[in-house]
């Protein structure tokens, strides 16, 4: 996907975060300068073992966000390879209200056989949620999901 991006200071910026038990900033907005850079951050995020606590991650992500340009689009690309570890009601309602207040723009690609349906909760349309059925068939999925990302973007 990062070969989709337009890297620069007043271009694209990407944040990365983590996420487990608890959500971890890997990556602020102004440290990802450019495709090999982002390629070296990723590979070199821990793999969490624990929980998988989208809704930390997502509120992680809402305060990157506080912290972000001022009247440029935000978006979130959510990447997740199974299902939200919690008991709690609604999990997914204080997260995707802070985003909503920032306009930040939210996709999903839920990476596994069976998505989890509460991931619907996360995007304003269900057809932001992509699935793929294996990181093994990621990569092949990546162009077209830029596009769909893309084409909301330049739509709405």
């Amino acid at each position: 996907m990062a070969k989709q991006l337009n890297f620069g200071s007043d271009k694209t910026r990407v944040g990365i975060i983590s996420y487990s038990d608890y959500a971890t900033l890997a990556a602020r907005f102004d440290v990802v300068k450019n495709e090999e850079n982002l390629q070296r951050l990723l590979d070199g995020i821990r793999r969490l073992q624990r929980g998988r606590r989208i809704d930390r991650g997502l509120i992680r992500a809402a305060q990157l966000f506080g912290e972000s340009r001022p009247n440029v689009r935000q978006v979130l690309v959510l990447l997740t390879s199974g299902r939200h570890t919690s008991n709690v009601e609604n999990p997914f309602r204080d997260a995707v209200q802070r985003l909503k207040t920032k306009g930040v723009d939210r996709f999903v690609v839920a990476i596994g056989p069976n998505p989890d349906p509460e991931l619907t909760a996360v995007v304003e349309r269900r057809e932001d949620v992509i699935s793929v059925f294996s990181f093994d068939s990621l990569q092949p999925q990546v162009i077209p999901i830029a596009r769909h990302i893309k084409g909301w973007l330049y739509h709405s």
